[in-house]
């Protein structure tokens, strides 16, 4: 390969024009493997403002199921970028399952440290009366922590993953959803834990996603995002040897202290500056709550006030009205949430 092309799209302009924004750290790395490989790369960056609620329904169109992970928004328009220069494209969907990438699986590691230290159940129970906060806060984060430490094993992980817990529910599902039986993501993936092979908790996570999480949600993502694009994505790191290669590895060889990822930054520790190499994993996410307190939220509540959800009875008015203020007036974060109704509504529209 004499020349690649490192695209990158930045979301926003909470991201685009900082010094340390995105669009900076691809360039950096770019120059960096330039110098270490005597490659060509060409890094580009574009940055958009996704303010036409348009796009949200174009998107939907093309998912044709309600697919709510509010990164299908920014995985459109980088394929679409990506696109208008290449036919092929690699992604590095799969590194987080197989080497334990993801920040809740340093969580489930110290939940399990905490069952062994005199107390540690009774702060997680306290801990589960505090008042939710912001979604992505550090003390929000905590909140969660130590409410899903209280928990038995088997539904540790789900509380983690799972936004909005019974109460929420049965405040907004009416007629026939009402009827629906409660816990059923969290029965979900409570089967998938039981299932693994793995004895240690956190591959027992690690085994989880790569059974649920990624074929059902990650690659669906990404494949409808690119064919919409008309651009094929491989994902090199769930080539069958390598994910047989990772899970026979001890876990210390993906999580090491606080270290991540651990045995494949160490594999390219000769190509990467250690400051790029180590730095703050950051999601592929959309400041969604922010959106829907600004620019999108006449046509969230006009959507979801006023849309098939409520006229048909599937949804109580009063219960996502309640939601809406308090997301709104800044009180509470519920933006995971309203993406997901906002997406099965939009869905609704284009089905009905």
């Amino acid at each position: 390969i004499n020349r690649v092309r490192i695209v990158q799209e930045t979301i926003g302009g909470s991201f685009g024009g900082k010094e340390d924004g995105l669009g900076m750290l691809a360039a950096r790395t770019a120059r960096a493997l330039e110098a270490k490989t005597n490659r060509r790369l060409s890094c580009r960056t574009r940055v958009v403002q996704p303010e036409d609620f348009e796009l949200l329904r174009r998107l939907v169109r093309h998912y044709g199921e309600p697919f709510a992970d509010a990164s299908m928004l920014p995985t459109g328009l980088l394929c679409r970028f990506a696109a208008e220069e290449l036919t092929v494209a690699l992604s590095g969907d799969g590194a987080d399952e197989i080497f334990a990438g993801y920040e809740r699986y340093l969580a489930m590691k110290y939940l399990a440290a905490a069952d062994r230290w005199p107390g540690g159940r009774a702060l997680c129970r306290l801990a589960a009366g505090w008042t939710p906060g912001e979604v992505r806060s550090f003390r929000e984060r905590l909140r969660r922590l130590l409410a899903a430490g209280a928990l038995p094993e088997l539904r540790r992980y789900p509380a983690l993953l799972i936004h909005g817990g019974e109460a929420v529910r049965r405040a907004l599902y009416q007629g026939r959803l009402a009827a629906v039986e409660a816990g059923g993501a969290e029965e979900y993936l409570a089967g998938l834990l039981q299932q693994a092979t793995a004895v240690d908790p956190v591959e027992q996570c690690l085994e989880c996603d790569l059974h649920g999480y990624l074929p059902n949600d990650i690659l669906v993502k990404v494949d409808i995002a690119s064919m919409a694009a008309s651009l094929e994505v491989r994902s090199p790191f769930l080539d069958h040897e390598l994910v047989e290669f990772a899970a026979a590895l001890p876990l210390r060889f993906k999580q090491c202290g606080r270290s991540r990822k651990h045995i494949l930054k160490a594999a390219f520790a000769d190509l990467l500056p250690a400051d790029l190499r180590n730095r703050r994993k950051r999601g592929f996410g959309v400041p969604v709550g922010e959106w829907f307190r600004g620019n999108w939220r006449m046509k969230l509540q006009e959507a979801l006030l006023e849309g098939r959800l409520v006229s048909g009875g599937m949804m109580c008015r009063e219960g996502i009205a309640a939601l809406l203020e308090t997301h709104c007036s800044g009180r509470g974060d519920w933006s995971y949430l309203l993406w997901s109704l906002l997406c099965l509504e939009l869905f609704l529209e284009e089905e009905v």
